[in-house]
């Protein structure tokens, strides 16, 4: 039951699930085959059944998938009836597993919505299906998913590509000195682990989360990346700070990644515009000394892709921000909400 609430805490507007960590679309069976089929609301509709939630329920149907028809394949399950005030209470912070959804309106279709991932690397110390992907982000709005995680792609038939999807560089996060957060030892194993800290956030709603990880203290100046994220209603804003606490000046790569199919192109000053499916973002870089560039579908090194689905994957637009860090000195994105 706690999974399918955090499954349904996870998905947006529309039913897209951040593609965090290694998924290669293996299922034991289905028993719905039409074309728009989603086995991630399909397993929230199945929970709402056996444990007779009615926010489930509510989240389901928001995601056309109410009527699940393998539902009736489980002997004596009913379907409850739909709560959507229950549905907006769904929790947005999960301790132990390391993630924490800000947003406006959740789980409503006019919702903006940032998950955070700020837990440990992956499980049984090796790691092997988890990214190196501390302290990054994906940003959605109504229900189209605007700054993503690019997923997996592939397990052995491609190595490179294999360690640029798990890799740091291809997450919204910050590489320092050209490194992944961890050690890379093969498709399925990372050499060292990588651990978060979270601030203590008393808000609630949750509006603001500050986060550290120490997979760089292995560096000869052993470096501590923190990251604030901060939702304003007000404005509409996003921002979202990166600073180091180390010794010495750090090269460090901010990227950011959209979606396959969004364009971003350069605007007024160190800003950027984001566009996908009507919905627009404004990228502000607010630092000293920033060089910046879009790269979209580079084969070597790889850069600028997203898979979503095993084996496939298409170019899209990434944002690489490179910089030169002294100790404590801040790099800030402005992420706004545009009308197009």
């Amino acid at each position: 039951e706690a999974a399918v609430t955090f499954l349904a805490s996870m998905m947006d507007a529309a039913g897209h699930v951040p593609a965090i960590g290694d998924s290669d679309d293996g299922e034991v069976w289905r028993l719905g085959a039409d074309r728009g089929f989603n086995s991630y609301a399909s397993m929230v509709a199945i929970g709402a059944a056996l444990f007779s939630r009615s926010d489930l329920q509510a989240k389901a149907e928001s995601c056309g998938a109410g009527a699940d028809q393998q539902v009736g394949w489980l002997t004596g399950l009913v379907s409850p009836s739909p709560d959507s005030a229950a549905m907006q209470k769904l929790p947005s912070r999960f301790v132990d597993g390391g993630y924490a959804i800000l947003g406006e309106r959740l789980h409503s279709p006019d919702e903006f919505r940032v998950t955070f991932d700020c837990g440990p690397l992956g499980s049984n110390r090796i790691a092997g299906h988890g990214h190196a992907d501390a302290l990054s982000l994906t940003v959605g709005w109504r229900g189209v998913p605007l700054l993503v995680d690019p997923g997996t792609y592939c397990y052995n038939a491609a190595p490179q590509f294999r360690h640029f999807f798990r890799g740091t560089h291809a997450h919204n996060t910050l590489v320092v000195d050209d490194c992944d957060q961890s050690e890379y030892g093969a498709s399925f194993l990372w050499l060292r682990d990588v651990r978060c800290k979270v601030a203590p956030e008393p808000a609630t709603p949750l509006h603001s989360i500050h986060a550290s990880h120490d997979g760089y203290e292995r560096l000869a100046d052993p470096v501590l990346h923190h990251r604030r994220v901060t939702l304003d209603a007000a404005d509409g804003g996003l921002l979202v700070e990166d600073w180091l606490d180390c010794e010495q000046t750090h090269c460090v790569e901010l990227l950011w990644h959209a979606a396959a199919g969004a364009a971003l192109v350069p605007a007024e000053g160190p800003s950027w515009r984001l566009e996908a499916q009507g919905r627009r973002l404004s990228l502000v870089i607010d630092g000293s000394d920033v060089r910046a560039e879009v790269i979209e579908g580079r084969e070597s090194p790889p850069q600028g892709w997203v898979s979503s689905r095993f084996y496939e994957r298409s170019p899209a637009p990434v944002l690489t921000v490179k910089a030169r860090l002294a100790p404590r000195q801040v790099l800030r994105t402005m992420i706004r909400r545009e009308t197009p």
